[in-house]
């Protein structure tokens, strides 16, 4: 059949972006070493003496055009490779963004689908009684951390504490802490009398302040 109808062609290969920068990235690799090995004759020209560099001029001009000319080769085939590299960058984005568009329209439909099984009436009641429960949970805790057995303390050992306490932070002793407070003078008169006065006769008040004048001067 092969003899008759002939083998089938293999198919060809189609080249791609990267193939391609690979192929100028070697070609300007040889271009470098061509201009390398020019550099170096021209260096070892310019060494010469005088009347040797007189014989080689033509020599040496011609090697100078030559770098010249790879030179601008190079840079030509470089800014081929650069848009290369750019495209093949943007069709790698192409890629990603196509990628990220889809597992983003993937996570909204499933976000929608979440939040159709969600009402907010019943969100905010989950809440509510979450709110009650972590109460409930406080008081619970508040009474489990009460001292079991304690010692109770009558009204006599507390008067005792605080005489201690005003003994040290006001420097009173314990048994004036009472007495050595000032307090107003009681009238020595029955409240309802025309005219109250204190132990010192000055008039005061159903209060036993003493009283002022209209114009702000005891009397």
């Amino acid at each position: 059949m092969n003899r008759l109808f002939g083998a089938a062609k293999a198919p060809v290969q189609k080249q791609t972006l990267s193939d391609t920068a690979a192929a100028l990235d070697s070609r300007v690799g040889t271009i470098n070493k061509k201009i390398a090995d020019l550099e170096t004759e021209l260096a070892a020209y310019s060494r010469l003496p005088p009347a040797q560099k007189a014989l080689r001029k033509s020599r040496a001009l011609r090697q100078l055009q030559q770098k010249k000319m790879l030179e601008g080769q190079r840079n030509q085939i470089e800014g081929q490779a650069s848009n290369i590299g750019q495209t093949e960058f943007a069709l790698s984005s192409i890629q990603t963004n196509k990628q990220l568009l889809s597992g983003m329209t993937d996570a909204n439909k499933q976000l929608k689908k979440g939040f159709k099984s969600m009402n907010i009436d019943k969100v905010e009641r989950t809440m509510d009684d979450l709110d009650d429960t972590m109460f409930d949970y406080s008081e619970i805790n508040e009474a489990l951390s009460r001292p079991i057995n304690d010692e109770y303390i009558d009204e006599s050992e507390l008067d005792a504490e605080l005489a201690a306490i005003a003994s040290e932070e006001l420097g009173l002793d314990s048994g004036s802490l009472l007495s050595d407070l000032p307090a107003p003078s009681v009238p020595t008169q029955p409240i309802d009398a025309g005219q109250i006065t204190n132990k010192d006769g000055i008039p005061v008040d159903e209060f036993g302040l003493p009283k002022i004048s209209a114009s702000g001067m005891k009397y």
